[in-house]
């Protein structure tokens, strides 16, 4: 199906440009006899023919924030930082949500440091992780500037929509998780 749209898609396209470079000849001949008379009208036509081959040949964005992984970085929060007074200091929780058309299976892992949990996540219905370690050998906070290996991988066996929160009884931070294959490899 998708080889009869392209070939349908590619046999349009191929009409429309023959049109317009007939439409382009028309247009010059029309000029040469009688350039004043019929200028607003070629104008108009050529403008059109513009649009119609813009339409036809733009490419618009082909990702989507469904996927089946991500990567995510459990960021600095206000109540992480030196100055907090002790009873404020790491209340902050980091969850996170899943939610598909389809049951999955979603893993959430920090290799580096051996955290590893499952969730099974129905369909249409949104599933929330555990909070994410923020203390012992499996912590996940990244609490100063530099290099940290605390990357957290979510992967899935069918694609989801995933979202990072991170919250305290005052301030809170969300994020969209686009998955891998949409961040590109500039950063």
């Amino acid at each position: 199906m998708h080889g009869q749209h392209s070939a349908v898609l590619m046999t349009l396209k191929a009409a429309v440009l023959q049109r317009c470079l007939t439409f382009n000849v028309l247009l010059t001949k029309t000029l040469a006899a009688n350039p004043h008379e019929s200028e607003m009208k070629s104008t108009r036509m050529l403008f059109c023919c513009f649009l119609l081959l813009g339409h036809f040949f733009s490419v618009g964005q082909n990702f989507s924030n469904k996927g089946k992984d991500f990567w995510l970085g459990y960021g600095f929060h206000v109540n992480m930082g030196a100055g907090v007074p002790t009873a404020q200091l790491n209340q902050q929780d980091m969850i996170l949500y899943f939610t598909s058309n389809k049951n999955a299976t979603v893993t959430v892992e920090m290799p580096a440091n051996g955290y590893k949990q499952t969730y099974t996540v129905v369909a249409n219905q949104v599933t929330v992780s555990n909070p994410l370690p923020k203390s012992g050998t499996q912590d996940a906070r990244i609490i100063d500037t530099g290099l940290y290996n605390r990357g957290i991988h979510v992967y899935s066996d069918v694609d989801i929509v995933a979202y990072g929160h991170i919250y305290n009884s005052s301030v809170s931070g969300a994020s969209l998780l686009f998955p891998t294959n949409t961040l590109g490899k500039d950063y």
